[in-house]
């Protein structure tokens, strides 16, 4: 019976300890637990904010696709402009260099006319003179001194 006694007692004992070891290992586990739901948490509110940052710059990133493609637009546009202009420029220098050929040909044809009309003034002066008339072409009393 002693016998039985110290046997149970140890047993009791050795629970005990076990009881103790376990519930030390149970209070690790649940400090570990712990630290990894706090870990857990903070690397969710992390994912979380990288995930507003994702859809925030992906956001961006349309809007400015779509500046980009307006602007593609735009450049598309301007150019076509520039290649009206530039051919409507063309023209207008073809016009410019067939007018001024025109203008020379006048101002010869100017100077031409009035050299003819200066030539016409003497001879007609002379022809006056030759033949004895006024201003208004009449003939003029030709005066005999005695």
């Amino acid at each position: 019976e002693c016998d039985a006694k110290v046997l149970a007692e140890q047993e009791r004992k050795e629970a005990e300890q076990e009881s103790i070891m376990l519930k030390k290992k149970n209070k690790k586990l649940e400090e570990a637990v712990t630290t990894s739901q706090q870990a857990q948490d903070k690397a969710e509110k992390h994912i979380k904010e990288m995930n507003d940052r994702v859809s925030t710059l992906q956001t961006q990133n349309a809007y400015l696709a779509s500046r980009i493609d307006g602007q593609e637009e735009e450049k598309n546009a301007v150019k076509a402009d520039i290649k009206g202009v530039s051919d409507r420029t063309k023209d207008l220098t073809a016009d410019n260099a067939k007018l001024r050929d025109e203008i020379d040909k006048l101002e010869e044809e100017v100077a031409h006319h009035v050299n003819d009309r200066e030539q016409y003034k003497q001879e007609l002066e002379y022809i006056k003179r030759e033949d004895v008339l006024d201003e208004a072409g009449r003939q003029r009393p030709i005066l005999i001194q005695s």
